[in-house]
């Protein structure tokens, strides 16, 4: 067996959860890539010229947390792909969430069920917190809602919260008009809403609807509540940051920028309610959701909430503003989306497991709601369509 041609080492915080996914994605690059051999490093805490240059790299992965680190790794001369979203590298590559998708992603989630109150909990000196909330407050402000931010202290959303941070979380929550829908800078900060809820007395989802980011399940297999979460591209990052550096080895040029959407929400306790007064409306809901993957007729939700369908129809547009049909459509395009992420399911059996009747059904509902195809969605996720797959 041939020694690799090229060394690729990745710093990482080996321990955070998030780096199990963009590890599983660099050794399936390393698999279909036998020329690299892959470093795994631990972050040190500032990068050095001196202790760079002594591992006698062709390329790197790294998390770049500051403009020292960017300085550092610009003058290394590797191909070098920052896969952090805590600050901007305009000098380096950057392979990352799409931050922005993560807020319009949320407020979707919360919207569809009849939250029309929101707030979003982070921090302003993290890149992916200020774009994750900037685009959830203009998807509430372009929908009419009214929207409330509150900040946390220095990095505190990586951590438990001091006591005094805790007591501002409480008393910001109880001042909050209810219902409302809130995003989480990540899990960590979901965890700290969830426990500051508890202890003024609001309830998760009636009161209070919760969506974090990251789905880290080492952190959220501890809620009280379980807590519905926005996963992360973690494994096709890892992917495309290494076929970044391959490329960079190649063929030279200015660093891309590559931003990648979140594959899908987790849906836990924590939102699984819908926020409408109207209770037959609320049946009705409960009964879409519940038979997300099988095809669902507008008689069978009427039946279902004990209504006519002329009066399903005129409560759910006065509820909602949303047809029966609009609610039952974005279900199962959900549900799609959600199995899109499996490379393994074929287009054939993503369509049927989602309600439709057909691929054929699929692909139009693809285009007249999300002005793509399915299988253009499911490699705008970092995954090439496999052949035969359709």
């Amino acid at each position: 067996m041939s020694r690799p041609a090229y060394r690729l080492g990745v710093f990482l915080k080996l321990e955070a959860y998030h780096s199990h996914g963009i590890l599983r994605g660099l050794a399936r690059f390393a698999r279909e890539h036998p020329e690299f051999e892959i470093l795994k490093l631990p972050q040190p805490d500032r990068y050095t010229l001196p202790a760079l240059r002594a591992l006698q790299l062709d390329g790197l992965v790294a998390r770049v947390s500051s403009r020292h680190d960017e300085t550092v790794l610009r003058r290394v001369g590797l191909p070098v792909v920052n896969i952090s979203g805590q600050v901007a590298t305009p000098g380096v590559a950057w392979v990352n969430s799409d931050d922005c998708a993560v807020g319009v992603m949320a407020f979707q989630h919360l919207w569809q069920r009849g939250y029309r109150r929101f707030a979003y909990c982070g921090n302003r000196t993290h890149l992916a917190s200020l774009r994750r909330a900037r685009s959830f407050k203009a998807a509430a402000l372009a929908a009419g809602c009214p929207f409330t931010n509150h900040v946390l202290p220095r990095r505190e959303e990586s951590t438990p919260f001091p006591e005094p941070v805790r007591r501002g979380l409480a008393q910001w929550l109880r001042r909050l008009p209810r219902p409302a829908g809130i995003l989480a800078f990540n899990d960590r900060v979901a965890l700290e809403l969830a426990e500051a809820c508890h202890l003024v007395g609001l309830n998760i989802p009636r009161d209070i609807a919760l969506v974090g980011v990251g789905n880290d399940l080492t952190r959220l297999e501890f809620a009280r509540t379980e807590i519905t979460s926005i996963d992360l591209p973690t494994v096709q990052l890892g992917y495309e940051a290494a076929m970044t550096v391959r490329r960079l080895l190649h063929q030279p040029h200015s660093p891309p920028e590559i931003l990648l959407p979140p594959p899908k929400i987790v849906t836990r306790r924590s939102t699984d309610h819908y926020a409408v007064d109207d209770e037959i409306v609320a049946v009705a809901l409960d009964h879409i959701r519940e038979n997300q993957s099988n095809t669902i007729y507008v008689n069978e939700v009427a039946r279902a909430a004990g209504v006519s369908r002329r009066v399903i129809e005129k409560r759910f547009r006065r509820t909602l503003g949303l047809s029966v049909y609009d609610v039952v459509q974005r279900v199962h395009l959900d549900r799609a989306k959600e199995l899109l992420v499996d490379p393994d399911l074929s287009l054939a059996e993503i369509a049927y497991a989602s309600g439709y009747e057909s691929p054929r059904h699929l692909s139009l509902a693809f285009r007249r709601l999300q002005q793509t195809t399915p299988g253009r969605y499911r490699a705008s996720l970092g995954w090439p369509q496999q052949p035969g797959r359709t």
